[in-house]
């Protein structure tokens, strides 16, 4: 009796990966490709697909070279290993054995009384995935297309959806990609190899050798068969197929750009079509025929002023540096926390127009950070706008290098230089080229968000506006801190210092600055949105102050809440001047509750709520620089455990209480107004709203309203809601009864600081007449808060701040108690036209500050 076998397809028999014909390829592949590994967000992405079912890679290469590096990671991981490689080109070795092999079956069928029964491709396939091992395919096979397109055969994504359609388990195609190298691609790059071609053996190893920018494999996102047919159940298993492997082919272009940027054109290729330009060329005439001067004189001075813009973008600086702020980083921080999550979103929504990363801005650190977090997460760092300042020796050249382009402070009195400008960014949209650039204009110095500034957003809204992209999406983050390295700087300039210009002496003494620790960065990003999107909403007009401030409140929304942040606003916030751990960790734990239960982002060390460990943290980072220190009470040989915040040390510190305050606003406005309104403990409803709604309309101009904060009353009553189910308040009908005062006091100590500050102003300007200039107005709001801090009329030392002194003075121009008229570039005239409405504004200050003190 004869005995019965099992035969395969000649094109399954040669897909069989068999470990001991690849040995050599594999041992190779394991000495030179080691460190060839997934991101992070690639290697989430396996596991959890492997989690869920099976999976089936989709290789966008079909040399063994790449297989088999993909195989080696895999591995690394204990992640499914393909045991079947369909289409892929086969070497050398691996051909002789499979003739030696098909040689063997052909002759014991001949000398044997064998039957072979076939089993069908999908059948085993079919079998494979029973058995959770892995299948891969190269998508873009040259053997493959021949045997769909010109043979007629099935493909391996159609015996898939039919293998899908009896099994129960989800089956998930994986694209992969193997990127050689991070360059991106050039416009005259002849020599510069692709980053994603094919290789042999030789050629990868000579590829990664020569690269300065790393070799990684890329997981896109994966297509779940089950879905692609539950979504169109009429379709045919060919249909499904088509359109799987249409979305395949998408996702690799998209990988690619999103990974490799787009093309980079050369400095010379984007002067030509920035200085040509009709806009450009136009503006020459129009000052020619003003300022009566050549048109060769301005396009000297055109060329001029696009070589100070113009970024010279170049991946291998960005390699360099991205290693040199690494280490940098090791040394100065503990550790950065964000959610790779962020990224994978940002990479999907770049798919419908160019990244414009609008970050908060409280540090030089800032720019470093997500052009680095961007590099490690494989998408290609944005161009960065730049103040001119930075281009000091030698990081200029580095900063222009790495992407940055720059901008003079004021455009006053340049229009050409301004036209110039707007066409570079218009020409950079035009690319598609990413960029990220600060709503604040510059850095805050006071740790809350600085009201928007909407110069480049107006740019970027007439790029789109004007056909030179059809889309941007915009990606509003926001970048914390444990400490900032500017911290002193910031204190000596928030005080009426001159800011210390940037130069290479400046950058050689700030090395001190690395010599100590300044805890964790914590990026968080709130959801991208495209401009087509938003200008829908704002279908009329110009809608850049509403994108604008939408922008704002989008960053404001995802501050997180640090360690530093938390017990700081306690700290300051508390009305003794004294303090024990214990009564501090009361005064944090209330915060705490309220903003846990506002759903506001919060560090991973705050979300187990152990309060002990992060208040010894804070105050021993606080006592080692002098900001904390210990009481000692006589006659006592052991620690007293009662601590002070020294009051030359409280405005350094009130940045971090700033970085969260306008969560706070709801109840530092309720509490205010309740204090003022309450002479007997209590107050009616109607004195409220309305005294809620003149405090908010008073600091208009110095904090960014949420939407719902925007609606005063809702606002009032979601804060007199928390008060009650709190105890602090009841609430009978139309009046409200003040049961605790001293917690009342607590929350309107958050904005103490500004009122206070925006008294001294009022002050300045009720006692003022006539006119000067603004210069000396400044001076003397300056001298104002110093006289009534050392007097007593202002209590808190952190109210003498010159950017809240601005922004008071800001509200007074709004307002009209203040007109400015310009003359010459810089110099500013101030008058005071209504000094009456001064003395009243200040005379409501004074009333809110005298129910706070």
């Amino acid at each position: 009796m004869s005995d019965l076998r099992f035969s395969l397809s000649s094109y399954i028999n040669d897909s069989l990966i068999k470990r001991r014909t690849n040995f050599l390829m594999e041992r190779l592949i394991h000495l030179f490709f080691m460190r060839m590994d997934f991101d992070g967000e690639s290697l989430l992405t396996l596991k959890d697909c492997a989690q869920q079912g099976r999976i089936v890679y989709a290789s966008f290469q079909n040399s063994v070279t790449s297989l088999l590096i993909l195989m080696n990671a895999l591995r690394r991981h204990d992640l499914p290993v393909p045991h079947l490689a369909l289409d892929f080109s086969l070497y050398s070795l691996q051909i002789i054995s499979n003739l030696f092999k098909r040689m063997f079956r052909f002759f014991s069928r001949l000398t044997q009384k064998i039957e072979h029964e076939p089993i069908g491709d999908q059948q085993y396939m079919e079998q494979v995935l029973r058995e959770n091992k892995g299948i891969i395919f190269s998508l873009l096979s040259g053997k493959m297309f021949k045997r769909r397109y010109i043979d007629i055969e099935e493909d391996p994504i159609q015996h898939l959806v039919e293998i899908q359609r009896r099994v129960q388990m989800p089956i998930f195609i994986v694209p992969q990609i193997s990127f050689w190298n991070h360059n991106p691609e050039r416009t005259k790059a002849l020599l510069t190899p692709s980053a994603t071609g094919d290789r042999s053996l030789i050629s990868a190893v000579s590829t990664v050798a020569r690269s300065a920018t790393p070799a990684f494999i890329r997981i896109a996102s994966p297509v779940n068969l089950m879905d692609e047919i539950a979504e169109f159940p009429d379709e045919t298993s060919r249909e499904v197929a088509r359109r799987v492997r249409g979305k395949l082919l998408e996702s690799y272009s998209f990988e690619k750009r999103s990974v490799l940027g787009p093309v980079i054109k050369t400095r010379q290729e984007m002067m030509e079509k920035v200085l040509y330009h009709t806009n450009v060329l136009d503006t020459i005439q129009q000052v020619t025929d003003e300022e009566k001067t050549s048109e060769k004189r301005l396009r000297k001075k055109a060329y001029g002023y696009f070589r100070e813009i113009a970024a010279d973008f170049s991946i291998l600086y960005i390699n360099y540096f991205y290693k040199s702020v690494q280490v940098m980083f090791r040394r100065i921080f503990d550790g950065f926390h964000y959610d790779i999550e962020d990224f994978k979103r940002i990479r999907e929504a770049s798919q419908a127009g160019p990244l414009i990363y609008v970050p908060s801005h409280r540090s030089h650190m800032d720019y470093l950070i997500l052009s680095s977090m961007c590099y490690e997460n494989k998408i290609i760092p944005p161009h960065i706008v730049a103040g001119s300042n930075l281009l000091f020796f030698p990081m200029g050249k580095v900063f222009r290098r790495s992407g940055a382009f720059f901008m003079r402070r004021s455009f006053k009195g340049l229009k050409l230089y301004g036209t110039i400008f707007r066409q570079y960014v218009k020409t950079l949209i035009n690319e598609g080229y990413s960029i990220e650039f600060f709503i604040e204009g510059g850095r805050s110095r006071t740790g809350k968000l600085v009201y928007p500034k909407m110069g480049i957003l107006k740019y970027l809204i007439e790029s789109i506006d004007e056909g030179y992209n059809r889309d941007m999406v915009f990606v509003p983050l926001s970048i914390n801190y444990d400490r900032i390295l500017e911290e002193t700087s910031y204190l000596g300039e928030i005080k009426g210092k001159e800011k210390k210009k940037e130069s290479t002496s400046a950058f050689v003494q700030s090395r001190k600055l690395l010599r100590r620790r300044y805890g964790s960065v914590y990026l968080s990003f709130n959801e991208p949105v495209s401009y087509q999107t938003l200008r829908q909403q704002y279908p009329e007009g110009d809608p850049t102050e509403e994108i604008g401030m939408y922008l704002a409140r989008k960053i404001n929304e995802v501050v997180q809440v640090t360690p530093f942040s938390l017990v700081t606003t306690a700290l300051l916030l508390s009305v003794s001047r004294g303090f024990t751990t214990e009564t501090l960790k009361e005064r944090v734990r209330q915060l705490y509750d309220y903003l846990a239960s506002c759903g506001v982002p919060m560090t991973p060390s705050l979300k187990d709520g152990e309060f002990d460990s992060i208040i010894e943290y804070v105050i021993s980072s606080y006592q080692n620089d002098d900001i904390v220190r210990e009481i000692e009470q006589e006659g006592q040989g052991e620690p007293s455990g009662l601590y002070a915040v020294g009051e030359e040390s409280r405005p350094r510190i009130n940045l971090y209480k700033n970085n969260i305050v306008h969560y706070l606003l709801p109840l530092s406005y309720a509490s205010v107004s309740l204090m003022a309104l309450g002479a007997n403990d209590s107050a009616r409803m109607k004195g409220l709203r309305d005294t809620f709604s003149d405090i908010m309309e008073l600091l208009r101009d110095e904090f960014v309203y949420t939407s719902a904060m925007e609606d005063a009353a809702a606002a009032l009553d979601g804060a007199l809601a928390y008060f009650e189910a709190c105890g602090i308040v009841t609430l009978q009908g139309e009046s409200v009864q003040i049961t605790r005062q001293d917690d009342l006091r607590f929350y309107a100590r958050g904005v103490q600081d500004f009122l206070e500050s925006y008294q001294i102003v009022y002050r300045t300007i009720a006692e003022s007449g006539g006119k000067r200039s603004r210069r000396e107005m400044m001076s003397e709001i300056r001298k104002q808060g110093i006289t009534m801090f050392h007097l007593g009329d202002v209590a808190l030392s952190e109210s003498l701040s010159m950017p809240t002194y601005q922004s008071a003075f800001a509200h007074a121009v709004s307002a009209g108690i203040l007109t400015e008229q310009r003359f010459g570039k810089r110099n500013i005239d101030v008058r005071v036209e209504d000094p009456e409405r001064a003395r009243e504004t200040l005379q409501r200050i004074g009333k809110y500050l005298q129910a706070i003190r």
